[in-house]
């Protein structure tokens, strides 16, 4: 009988440096049966890939009986993985191996933590040695009111714990440069987790990578406090110790994770409350909307439940559709307040085009759409030189905001072909007066469909 290495795979998480460099939370899988000694690396790592289902971008594992994370060692070429198999076969116990899906460089962090802790260790010695130190600055110009401006201010280094806003690390000139922790709303949702210090632009993005944290997890977590000025998360039932505090920064621009105590010790539910919004929901299927803008509310609530795992209500894809076009075209009042831009790029790009824009002056002093009407230089040229002296009108309904009609002037070239002339919004009556011997034909599949939608 085969006798395989046992392999302990970690998946489903990423390296964290602060407090201590870890990874937890993830899933684990142990492998006691996988014949990994007859795989080359590449073979392997397409084995775990398609196991975890994520994509790896570093693979590591952990020499036995050294402590985690210093005795990680990287399997990034044959000789490292051969190194692998070697330590698996000769001590016979189970190797913890863990998939980096982020590309950290956790080999840089432990060779940092490893530097501060011998610096540490030397200025400790050294204080053991020489015994206590005058700690008396030695600039004599601190209490001159002149010398005292050219000379720089001696700071001392505090042996309390730096402030939460930031964090510390020694550079490669042995220098303490403050590091913090910014968040990237393009890791991957699944991955996404609060960390102590980590900055945001607003708590609206705090609160969206907490939904993706429940989701993924199956958390049940409330906001206590939830305003402008702060966010307080807790665990619903009471039963765990998790608790996120967040704030302002006083003297940044950024929402900021204060305190945070992340342990969960309670059953994972997947039915979540008002956590989830409709502006979460929306903003994960904008490409979905983007492909397939047909796409029914009653079809976008089985799309959140087969990839997410979670029930939502009719009332909040209604919204998340609305939400999600929303963001792919931006509203129509932005559309509307950008027509004075649209016309004058017109002006400049094609000389002697004409666009007129209509406006509706309110007694409050507020401005509203009437009509626009726009003809490009280069069709009056065509419509002269090649059209036949025949103009035709047509035009439809606008829905939405703005219930008016959208007309367009086309005509018939030398080969036959339609050939645009001017487009406008809102002038269809005006056609009555101005032309007023102008025939007119309504299109019978219109009036049928109208017909049908009232009387049936």
């Amino acid at each position: 009988m085969a006798v395989y290495m046992k392999v302990n795979l970690h998946f489903a998480d990423i390296f964290t440096r602060y407090p201590a460099i870890s990874y937890s939370d993830g899933a684990e899988q142990r492998f006691e049966d996988v014949d990994i000694a007859g795989m080359d690396l590449k073979e392997f790592l397409l084995f775990i890939q398609r196991f975890a289902n994520e994509e790896c971008v570093n693979v590591y594992f952990c020499m036995p009986y050294i402590d985690f994370p210093d005795g990680l060692r990287i399997i990034a070429i044959e000789k490292d993985y051969q190194e692998f198999i070697q330590v698996g076969y000769d001590n016979g116990c189970v190797i913890q191996v863990y998939m980096d899906h982020l590309g950290s460089n956790v080999h840089q962090w432990i060779v940092d933590d490893q530097a501060e802790n011998e610096i540490d260790d030397l200025q400790g010695n050294v204080h053991d040695d020489l015994g206590h130190v005058d700690s008396t600055p030695m600039n004599k110009t601190i209490n001159d009111v002149f010398l005292s401006k050219l000379c720089p201010k001696v700071q001392s280094i505090s042996s309390s714990p730096p402030h939460e806003d930031t964090y510390f690390r020694m550079d490669d000139n042995d220098t303490i440069v403050e590091e913090v922790t910014t968040y990237n709303e393009n890791v991957n949702w699944k991955k996404q987790k609060p960390v102590l210090g980590m900055r945001f632009e607003s708590p609206k993005q705090l609160k969206h990578m907490l939904c993706n944290y429940v989701v993924a997890n199956g958390y049940q977590l409330c906001y206590k406090k939830n305003d402008s000025r702060r966010l307080l998360v807790k665990c619903c039932s009471g039963q765990c110790k998790f608790r996120l505090w967040a704030s302002w920064m006083s003297e940044e621009q950024y929402f900021q994770i204060k305190s945070l105590i992340d342990e969960h010790n309670c059953a994972r539910n997947f039915k979540l409350g008002s956590i989830v919004s409709y502006a979460w929901i929306g903003s994960h299927f904008t490409t979905e909307f983007l492909n397939k803008k047909k796409m029914s509310v009653r079809m976008l609530k089985e799309e959140v439940k087969q990839t997410f795992r979670i029930d939502v209500s009719m009332g909040q894809c209604r919204r998340a559709k609305k939400h999600a076009i929303e963001l792919i075209e931006g509203t129509l009042v932005e559309h509307y307040s950008k027509l004075w831009s649209y016309g004058e790029e017109i002006r400049r790009s094609n000389p002697r085009s004409t666009v007129n824009i209509g406006v509706n002056s309110m007694p409050d002093g507020k401005i509203y759409f009437s009509n626009f009407y726009v003809c490009l230089e280069g069709l009056k040229q065509g419509l002269r030189g090649s059209c036949r002296r025949v103009i035709n009108l047509d035009g439809c309904f606008l829905k939405g905001l703005c219930t008016r009609e959208l007309i367009c002037a086309v005509g018939r070239d030398a080969n036959n072909h339609i050939f645009p002339i001017a487009w406008a919004v809102g002038l269809l009556e005006v056609v009555k007066d101005i032309l007023p011997t102008a025939k007119h034909r309504q299109c019978a599949r219109h009036i049928v469909a109208n017909f049908r939608k009232r009387f049936t």
